[in-house]
């Protein structure tokens, strides 16, 4: 695609149309007297003080590129070629490099889980889904810092994710190279039904309290967000004043819920129905009368108009930050 630098353009508006005129286009130039021109194709089109205006068209312009682009309807680039006397040129395309594929970087795992097995049950997770998650590569204890790592795992069982997380410290991140589309997560055999967490730990808490009540903690699918996650999905509930779940069931069917519209936005709709109603007795009483209520409706349009600036200003423009 041609190119044309911003300082080319720049340079293109300050020549003003006589100056052009009489260095590309002399005959085109009708001089009527002092400082004033017309052109010789439209003596409706006059030049005066560095502007010019086509009075039986009713617009003008302050430049010669604004003259090439509207009276003569020359191409953009074209018309800047003209003013500058320089050329577009093509750029030549660059090739984006090709994005590298992220290599997850797992912290070296300790030959011991006694610590996070001890937090994990002080923290009143189960000791059957603690074992699990160990044997099937979803979590360990690191070393040296020995803290938890939860992995995440695609259905293959290969690790793509890992989140760290400090043993009696508030240390806390993801190991380098996570994929994010993989969080920590315990699948079920067969079920349509997710559960979807803020943190591993939530996840597990909510298995143990499933197991202890059924023992089939297994039967549907346990997934868990990472910080990240978690906490734009939050920002976002928040804002739509919708409860988690309805928030979640809405994604979930295909939609992402607006953001809640202003609190007086209610209360600003309810007067325009008032309105409305009002204007509605209006018409039904001219239809049947033959005679229109002017005071009563000049008060409701004054009204309308009023409530309408009001939600107008409700709805779009920005407020002050909390």
């Amino acid at each position: 695609m041609a190119f044309i630098p911003p300082e080319t353009i720049e340079k293109a508006r300050q020549v003003d149309l006589l100056t052009y005129l009489k260095t590309c286009e002399p005959g085109e130039l009708v001089h009527i007297s002092g400082n004033h021109y017309c052109t010789r194709e439209h003596d409706s089109l006059k030049i005066s003080n560095g502007k010019w205006y086509w009075f039986s068209r009713g617009f003008g312009g302050y430049n010669a590129l604004d003259y090439l682009i509207k009276v003569k309807e020359v191409p953009f680039m074209e018309a800047v070629e003209r003013v500058t006397g320089q050329v577009a040129y093509q750029p030549r395309q660059s090739t984006p490099e090709p994005k590298k594929p992220k290599v997850l970087l797992l912290p070296q795992a300790s030959p011991s889980t006694s610590r996070v097995h001890a937090y994990l049950r002080s923290r009143g997770i189960d000791s059957e889904l603690i074992d699990f998650c160990i044997q099937t590569g979803r979590l360990y204890e690191s070393t040296p810092h020995h803290n938890a790592v939860f992995v995440g795992l695609d259905r293959y069982n290969k690790p793509w994710y890992a989140n760290l997380r400090g043993l009696g410290t508030d240390f806390i991140g993801d190991a380098n190279g996570s994929d994010k589309r993989f969080s920590f997560s315990i699948p079920a055999p067969s079920s349509d039904t997710v559960h979807l967490f803020e943190s591993a730990i939530d996840l597990l808490s909510y298995a143990t309290l499933v197991k202890t009540n059924s023992g089939n903690w297994n039967r549907e699918h346990l997934v868990s967000l990472n910080r990240k996650e978690a906490d734009n999905l939050f920002k976002r509930v928040k804002r739509s004043r919708l409860s988690r779940e309805a928030y979640l069931r809405h994604l979930i069917n295909g939609v992402v819920p607006q953001d809640a519209p202003p609190p007086d936005y209610y209360a600003m709709m309810q007067q325009l129905y008032r309105i409305g109603n009002n204007l509605n007795q209006i018409a039904q009483k001219a239809h049947t009368l033959n005679v229109i209520d002017v005071q009563r409706y000049d008060a409701a349009v004054s009204q309308f108009e009023a409530t309408v600036k009001e939600i107008t200003a409700a709805v779009l423009q920005p407020r002050p930050m909390k």
